[in-house]
């Protein structure tokens, strides 16, 4: 019930996204395919070489840095490849910490809060993708947004993965 609460308040602080006019495409009815995942939303830390340098860094602000790269890498392909359609394939892991209470303490939020902010992000970035393409969504659930409560190992509620809460909030955005 926590949980639910949790997700409830999360989802009731964003703001509405602005939904775009359906275009026709200029193209035929040529189709691509997007695939990504291991997003890891929510993680931060910084890995540092022998004289303090900074060799990797990874949290919130890089990984949208990473997406809206992909984003306006993306539209440059659909452009020139004449697309009329694109599959996008989320194939897992958006979240991280969920595994082990170890990986909590690498986390900028929580892991409820991660799952909303992750949800809210990828809604609105595949809304940007959709004034250029028509764009088919799928997502598969990842074993590191599998719930495994009271201690109990991988695959015992393998029905319980944060990804419902993902595909759920995105069918509604």
């Amino acid at each position: 019930d926590l949980i639910t609460e949790k997700i409830v308040d999360a989802i009731h602080s964003l703001e509405p996204l602005e939904m775009p006019q359906y275009i026709e495409t200029p193209y035929g009815s040529r189709v691509g395919m997007l695939c990504m995942g291991d997003a890891h939303f929510g993680t931060e830390f910084t890995i540092y070489g022998l004289n303090g340098e900074v060799l990797n860094e990874y949290n919130e602000d890089v990984f949208r840095q990473r997406m809206f790269k992909l984003l306006h890498e993306t539209v440059r392909i659909v452009e020139e490849n004449g697309l009329s359609d694109l599959y996008v394939s989320d194939l897992g892991d958006f979240a991280d910490g969920i595994l082990r209470v170890s990986q909590l303490v690498k986390l900028q939020y929580g892991v409820v809060e991660s799952t909303v902010r992750y949800a809210d992000f990828i809604s609105t970035w595949l809304n940007e993708l959709t004034k250029v393409v028509r764009v088919h969504f799928g997502m598969v659930d990842g074993n590191h947004t599998e719930l495994r409560m009271l201690g109990q190992p991988k695959s015992t509620f393998k029905n319980e993965n944060m990804g419902i809460v993902v595909r759920a909030f995105i069918k509604e955005r």
